[in-house]
């Protein structure tokens, strides 16, 4: 009979965020990582082990039922607060720190264990330093990390928890550098079924996948497997059993499930077909309003175009206006300063007459010419005044016939059938820029 060991589950779990395991979850993931911490159960008896980035704490636990003393280091002080809350044993103890500085001392473990930890940061060589540092000579490292090929194949979504995966023969390499002997296992849940000799030097193993309805691999060894596990050490390392994690009491839900596959295939081909049609739909109407801002801006262009032109010649008109009101009051104000003079030469005419009215008798013959041709040019300047002043509201009368023209224009061009499309500070604005008009 084998060896019966509990697993401690603590009253509250720690909340399940997809980072770290916890006891709050279960399934294809809580396998995962149990059987890696049921092989490293069975090669840690009787040591100083070290579990970095130890999460919820339920991994250090198993290990410290086996070990001489177990710490959990983990980067969360809430999931560190969680562990030493829920798991209690002479010999375990939990820590907060960094796989990339750990807070321990020179040669103090035999056995540094950290599980799914060296993707979720870029300083690997850091983190291998530091395994080295802690452990004592000839001292153990057992470690895994997804295969990123098969983990992470191009065009699937990237775990956002992950900084850095790596490929079988990149861990292999990055382990090799740091440690003489690195053995490693190929890990992958399963459902099926396991033949295992009881002859001890039967090395080889089949393996036989299903591939598709009726089509089915055979190969040498596990393929494709998900996870590696290494062991690495100075040490010659041949005492690491390939091993299995049977969840019996799952395979009949399993099977049960399978059985109603055809109907929820319908139900995916279904809201696919759903999917693809408020694809298709959302598409075509983004299409339409592509093509009314489309024609909204062209004819706002076109109107833009036109209404530039008739401004144009609106200045044009104005300014003509603008002289001809300059020229006329010119024209007033010189007329003003001849009736001033005309005025001044009566008053010198009337005190002359009356001082001598025969000696300045041609005198005020004379000024009275002067004040009569000064009184003919201040009529002819008023009635030049009067032409100008006609004149002025003729370009007037052409300003507003422009802009009845260019508002005609801008019904006729379907502005303002469109513009309730658009926002009305973009109204606002295309209504100042094409109807202002100068002052007259």
């Amino acid at each position: 009979m084998g060896e019966i060991f509990e697993r401690a589950v603590p009253s509250k779990p720690l909340e399940w965020t997809g980072e770290r395991l916890t006891t709050a979850t279960a399934g294809q993931v809580e396998i995962e990582h149990l059987h890696r911490y049921f092989l490293a159960r069975n090669l840690c008896r009787g040591l100083d082990i070290l579990d970095v980035a130890a999460g919820e704490g339920y991994g250090t636990a198993l290990l410290a039922q086996v070990a001489r003393s177990a710490t959990g280091v983990e980067l969360s002080a809430e999931a560190v607060a969680h562990a030493a809350a829920a798991y209690h044993a002479a010999n375990l103890r939990y820590l907060q720190g960094d796989a990339r500085s750990l807070p321990m001392d020179d040669a103090s473990v035999d056995v540094v264990v950290s599980f799914e930890t060296i993707e979720h940061f870029y300083e690997h060589d850091q983190f291998l330093a530091e395994v080295r540092r802690v452990l004592r000579p000839g001292g153990r490292f057992i470690v895994s990390s997804p295969e990123r090929d098969v983990y992470s194949p191009s065009g699937s979504d990237a775990n956002p928890y992950h900084a850095r995966e790596l490929s079988r023969a990149e861990f292999s390499t990055l382990l090799n550098r740091s440690f003489a002997n690195v053995h490693l296992l190929g890990q992958r849940p399963i459902l099926g079924s396991l033949l295992l000799s009881d002859d001890e030097s039967t090395k080889q193993m089949l393996t036989f996948e299903k591939r598709g309805k009726q089509q089915f691999e055979c190969s040498n060894g596990l393929p494709r497997p998900i996870y590696f596990i290494a062991i690495a050490s100075d040490q010659p390392v041949s005492d690491v059993p390939n091993s299995c994690y049977i969840e019996t009491a799952e395979i009949g839900a399993v099977l049960a499930a399978a059985d109603g596959v055809p109907a929820l295939h319908a139900l995916v081909n279904a809201a696919e077909t759903a999917r693809l049609a408020a694809e298709t739909a959302r598409l075509a109407a983004e299409n339409e309003r592509s093509a009314a801002r489309n024609e909204i801006a062209l004819c706002i262009a076109q109107a833009n175009e036109q209404a530039e032109s008739y401004r144009q010649q609106l200045v044009v008109a104005g300014q003509a206006s603008q002289d001809h009101a300059d020229r006329a009051r010119i024209a007033i104000a010189e007329a003003a300063a001849a009736c001033a003079q005309r005025d001044i030469a009566r008053i010198a005419a009337r005190r002359a007459a009356a001082s001598s009215e025969g000696r300045w008798q041609n005198e005020l013959n004379m000024l009275q010419q002067r004040a009569d041709e000064a009184q003919r040019r201040s009529q002819e300047l008023e009635e030049r005044v009067a032409e100008l002043e006609h004149r002025a509201d003729e370009w007037q009368r052409r300003y507003f016939q422009l802009r009845g023209r260019l508002e005609a224009i801008l019904r006729r061009s379907g502005i303002l059938r469109v513009s309730r499309l658009v926002p009305a500070r973009v109204r606002q604005f295309v209504r100042e820029r094409l109807l202002r008009g100068p002052r007259l």
